[in-house]
């Protein structure tokens, strides 16, 4: 099934990009970019295992091409790349494609009375924790696959309030795993009270289709508050109940963001909902993620972005903890060339549990971007 979707998706990601000279984008600016990125990585938890780890390390080479459409009324852009990799000391497992990823995106301008946002994207990956993005919970390595659709339409009631539907479906392939469906529809109500505050009202219903039969549904009400603290600072709260499974929790998310000079820091927690790539049954969880972006001089670019999880499966009602995050930087020498290296750390670990029950893995990637600028960035390159 998902060989037709993907289908789908393909089509959307080229739509537009070849438009009728009479239709309205036809004064729009079109543009086409890539890039292309060789690099190695070493792993030291190849099949993410608590015992017996095997270490690896692995040439990458990804190129990446995306292509647009700009102008007043919407904009329009396609993306698409693979990792083909090379294992030293595991070479069954070479793989041209051990990931894929196609993107599709369609905005119109949020100007405008009514606006309309519908984005696609198609996932494959042979190393399917990192569609667990929200949990870091890590998994080995087997053929996985996913496919997201989210749309939403917004309606401006004058210049400080608007109403915004959303809708979002969601398919998760694991090869020897359950797969899952994630139907999900929401209403918000958004209003600007004072010059520095909005205040919003929500409501949201989660259903959850997977293939052993279960079909748990999820409907939760939220009030939120967004202040402009300073100029440079930002938080958002958004609270409520959510009913799951005859039980109420709380849904919370929170955010505070700070703007430097050069750079941005940020601190997020969710306490929410969520599908766990392999597991039968929907998992709730806590984080806490905080994040620093800098740019200390032009060409150089560092970032840091620890997090800590709190999980609890649905399956079997246990409990674990996730401690993950990434340290990055990357240094563009030229407009067109740059090195980046990153540092990913995951600590996973049951709660209560044995020191038999703790994973841990390490990668370092080193790469070397080779890229064309976009139509924004030729300008700057000159």
């Amino acid at each position: 099934m998902l060989h037709r979707e993907r289908d789908i998706v393909w089509r959307l990601i080229f739509l537009g990009m070849f438009l009728h000279p009479t239709t309205p984008l036809a004064m729009s600016e079109r543009y086409l970019k890539g890039s292309l990125s060789a690099g190695g990585i070493q792993d030291d938890n190849l099949f993410s295992t608590a015992g017996g780890k095997e270490s690896d390390f692995i040439y990458r080479l990804t190129p990446e091409m995306e292509a647009g459409v700009r102008s007043e009324p919407l904009t329009l852009l396609g993306r698409y790349s693979f990792d083909a990799e090379r294992f030293t000391d595991h070479p069954e497992l070479d793989n041209d494609r051990m990931r894929e990823r196609a993107l599709f995106d369609l905005k119109t301008s949020a100007e405008r009375a009514w606006s309309l946002a519908f984005d696609g994207a198609f996932t494959r990956t042979e190393t399917p924790g990192e569609l667990n993005a929200a949990t870091g919970i890590l998994a080995g390595r087997a053929a996985a696959q996913r496919l997201e659709i989210d749309s939403s339409l917004t309606r401006r009631l004058g210049s400080a309030a608007s109403v915004t539907s959303k809708i979002a479906y969601v398919r998760d392939e694991l090869s020897g795993g359950a797969g899952v469906e994630s139907r999900i529809g929401s209403l918000t109500l958004d209003r600007e009270v004072t010059p520095r505050d909005r205040l919003s009202a929500g409501f949201e219903a989660r259903r959850f289709d997977f293939d052993t039969g279960e079909e748990p549904m999820a409907r939760s009400l939220t009030l939120g508050w967004s202040r402009r603290a300073s100029a440079r600072t930002d938080f958002t709260l958004r609270a409520g109940p959510r009913a799951a499974e005859g039980s109420v929790k709380p849904e919370v998310s929170a955010f505070l963001g700070h703007r430097l000079k050069r750079g941005n820091l940020s601190c997020a927690y969710t306490n929410s909902l969520t599908t766990i790539i392999g597991q039968t049954g929907p998992a709730t969880y806590e984080s806490l993620a905080v994040s620093a972006d800098l740019s200390p001089l032009r060409s150089l670019n560092l970032s840091l972005s620890p997090s800590a999880v709190r999980v609890r499966s649905g399956q079997d009602a246990s409990e674990t903890r996730v401690y993950f995050g990434t340290i990055a930087a990357t240094w563009r020498f030229d407009p067109w060339v740059a090195l980046a290296g990153t540092y990913q750390f995951t600590l996973e670990r049951s709660a209560p549990g044995p020191l038999s029950d703790e994973i841990t893995r390490n990668t370092v990637l080193l790469r070397l971007i080779v890229s064309s600028p976009g139509p924004g960035e030729k300008a700057s390159a000159r």
